[in-house]
């Protein structure tokens, strides 16, 4: 069972995990706006309903060569793709496993 935190007075949601809001106390204080359970136990992606792989990506994306960091952007936000170069591609984009 997550721990279940009080819920700050100012609450705000400073950003998304997997697509699910949460709020963070700028220190160690880390809980999801709708439970304010513990961000220490993983959820699903909000679009994809899929749990991140055991190395942590995006499951919909899994390891991408010559990728730096990615994210899908989980249908709440834009996603990107940071590649070994530089180069950061951003946008709501569709992604196609290859066959």
């Amino acid at each position: 069972m997550a721990k279940q935190y009080e819920r700050h007075p100012d609450e705000i949601k400073t950003s998304n995990k997997r697509g699910h809001p949460y709020f963070f106390d700028g220190e160690d204080i880390e809980y999801y706006l709708d439970t304010a359970e513990s961000t220490s136990d993983e959820r699903p992606c909000t679009r994809c309903g899929k749990m991140p792989t055991k190395e942590g990506y995006d499951a919909c994306l899994g390891r991408l060569p010559g990728v730096v960091a990615a994210c899908c952007g989980h249908g709440v936000d834009d996603g990107y793709i940071l590649f070994e170069n530089g180069v950061n591609i951003r946008g709501r984009f569709t992604i196609t496993p290859s066959r």
